[in-house]
């Protein structure tokens, strides 16, 4: 079962079972999953989203939720706070656990010895390579922060 076909069943049961902060957060997300299939058809043809694609897409959203949710603690807005973070929780559910400091650590040193990296000024090319391999399971300020400071020595 894909992660969209999951959705879309938890929707359903949602629906049946009126639970409506759960079907709102699904709904937002199977509408951002097809408005990303759009995008993608009229780039290259693709009829389906890939796991990893659907997983940058649920990030995003989750990232959104969790601005919006400061922004309400900011100015004093602690019911709709609140609301964004529960609908956060939900999100989080469907996504697969993030990767630890240690394990991008890893990957980012294991990037650079393939790539052979002689200068800090290949953040650009190292950074995309470790993007590719973490698809989406770890943020990218940690990601680049980690990065930096692996290529600090250099």
């Amino acid at each position: 079962m894909t992660l969209k076909e999951k959705i879309i069943a938890d929707f359903k049961k949602a629906l049946k079972g009126k639970n409506t902060t759960r079907v709102g957060v699904l709904r937002l997300l199977l509408n951002a999953l097809q408005q990303k299939e759009i995008t993608l058809r009229g780039q290259d043809g693709a009829e389906q989203l890939d796991e990893k694609t659907m997983i940058a897409v649920l990030r995003g959203e989750l990232k959104k939720g969790q601005e919006a949710a400061q922004q309400y603690r900011a100015g004093q807005r602690l019911e709709l706070a609140q609301k964004e973070e529960q609908e956060a929780e939900i999100i989080v559910g469907y996504l697969p656990p993030s990767l630890t400091a240690n394990e991008i650590k890893k990957i980012v040193q294991g990037v650079i010895e393939k790539m052979n990296v002689q200068s800090a000024k290949q953040f650009g090319p190292v950074m995309g390579a470790v993007n590719k391999e973490i698809a989406g399971r770890a943020e990218g300020a940690l990601v680049a922060q980690i990065v930096k400071e692996e290529l600090a020595g250099f």
